[in-house]
């Protein structure tokens, strides 16, 4: 359904590029951009987001160094009801796309160690290392250049990998949530 002009200080082209979703949201059918497919709309000779647009246009201004976040999840919505002025790092971790907030939930590294305080150290760029991981790293490249030693490196290493094969099959197996 296409939404009636309901506010006369937004043009009317922009309510013609506005769906109503059974979900409540107010679905951008007009150009989309950027990573997220967030809408945009050319007003006063510049593209702007068009989100952000209606939302300062309803509601008032968004102050410097803070953005909406879509409580919805769904880039394309322009209510102005689902959205909500936080910090960009507030966005990124309430996301479920974002490698960022994916890794930041976390709780154990890939070889299954949990991931809590003092478990763990930041690497230069700022990620999170198992501290677990990195010893058992280490002991295997050093004992790589043993030959005597070796052995039980290769052993140690295969079951690890068999740990996680049967670790994604029990997670496959398991049923829908």
């Amino acid at each position: 359904m296409v939404m009636e002009t309901y506010d006369e200080r937004v043009p009317e082209r922009f309510w013609r590029k506005v769906e109503v979703r059974d979900s409540g949201c107010w679905e951008w059918m007009g150009a989309r951009g950027g990573t997220m497919l967030h809408g945009y709309f050319g007003f006063g000779g510049k593209n702007r987001l068009a989100h952000r647009y209606l939302y300062k246009t309803l509601i008032g201004p968004i102050p410097d160094g803070l953005v909406c976040d879509h409580l919805c999840d769904n880039p394309p919505c322009v209510n102005p009801g689902h959205l909500q002025i936080v910090t960009q790092r507030e966005n990124v971790l309430r996301s479920r796309r974002a490698p960022t907030a994916i890794n930041y939930w976390k709780t154990r590294c890939k070889r299954g160690h949990p991931l809590d305080e003092g478990s763990f150290y930041r690497t230069k760029k700022g990620g999170r290392q198992c501290r677990a991981c990195h010893v058992e790293n280490s002991r295997d490249r050093r004992a790589a250049f043993d030959p005597e030693k070796r052995l039980a490196v290769l052993r140690r290493q295969r079951e690890r990998m068999a740990n996680l094969r049967r670790a994604r099959r029990a997670v496959l197996s398991l049923p829908p949530g």
